[in-house]
């Protein structure tokens, strides 16, 4: 799908296995499109998704944007992680390139670049291939996860960023300095509610290495949207978010700590921003358990 001023220039309504998808030859998998992890991309995913393959566009689920594809069958490296470096210290030492008309305040909203440099070392050290974000914004941790992903040397990284308020809150901002970056090579955007969208991503089988969480800070919406990504992080790999520091976000993860078995990285974002008042982490890193448990409701416990 193809973007003009920064926008979808058309929508793809026919539901995943209709007549667009009978007119979408998608091509074999080959050993070449393996996640980092060797599972296999199954046609299944890919038409679930929208993904281009070989330049040919699939149908996506109803009502959601998917931007690019994200084929690299020769790897990356060279200067494309240094060029993202560059546009990540150009975005921290100026800020964006415009700020929305009553649109969220920067400094309010973005992660800071301490904080982006952990999240970064982190998911280098666990070679990650493929990432799942949830909320774009103003792109500053999107850019550190695009570097992460170029750097620990996979042959087809992935990054699939979710963001409802991508053109509305922030007139896709967030989405241009990836393109600046030239993420939108490894990148694919998707204006859905995360809540809605994870399901069917689960749905089909897809399988990432981590997770980075800044999206809705309802409980409810944090609590949806960590069940669906205990299944879609593949077991032992980690699961990030932001604003742990909120009672609301805080209490979502609590469940999955205590009864799930997701076992903190307390080292892992150690330097990161604290709370001035309570000294609480802003940011929580999360091992997810290996095998996956199945839970028993006789066995639950309170978790806040």
């Amino acid at each position: 799908m193809r973007l003009v001023d920064g926008r979808p220039t058309h929508r793809v309504g026919a539901a995943v296995g209709g007549a667009a998808a009978a007119a979408c030859p998608v091509q074999p998998i080959s050993s070449s499109r393996r996640s980092h992890h060797g599972k296999a991309v199954t046609t299944r995913q890919l038409a679930a998704l929208s993904v281009t393959v070989d330049h040919v566009p699939c149908p996506q689920p109803e009502g959601v944007w998917l931007v690019n594809s994200i084929v690299q069958p020769g790897g990356v490296g060279g200067e494309w992680p240094d060029r993202v470096a560059a546009v990540r210290r150009e975005l921290t030492k100026h800020g964006p390139p415009r700020s929305p008309d009553g649109g969220p305040d920067f400094a309010t909203v973005t992660l800071p670049e301490s904080d982006c440099d952990q999240v970064l070392d982190l998911l280098v050290e666990e070679r990650v291939g493929t990432v799942v974000e949830i909320g774009l914004a103003y792109a500053s941790s999107a850019l550190a996860i695009g570097e992460a992903l170029l750097r620990t040397g996979s042959r087809n990284p992935r990054h699939v960023v979710i963001d409802p308020f991508q053109y509305t809150a922030y007139d896709g901002v967030g989405w241009e300095l990836l393109r600046n970056a030239r993420l939108d090579d490894i990148a694919e955007l998707v204006t859905e509610p995360s809540q809605r969208f994870l399901a069917r991503l689960a749905d089909a089988g897809f399988a990432a290495d981590a997770a980075f969480v800044d999206g809705s800070h309802h409980f409810h919406n944090v609590f949806v949207d960590l069940h669906f990504l205990g299944e879609i992080v593949r077991p032992g790999g980690i699961v990030l978010l932001d604003d742990v520091w909120w009672p609301s976000v805080g209490a979502a993860v609590a469940y999955f700590e205590t009864n799930l078995g997701w076992r903190p990285l307390p080292g892992a974002l150690a330097d990161g921003t604290t709370d001035p008042a309570s000294g609480r982490p802003r940011t929580g890193a999360y091992r997810l358990p290996d095998p996956r448990p199945t839970p028993n409701f006789k066995e639950f416990r309170p978790f806040c």
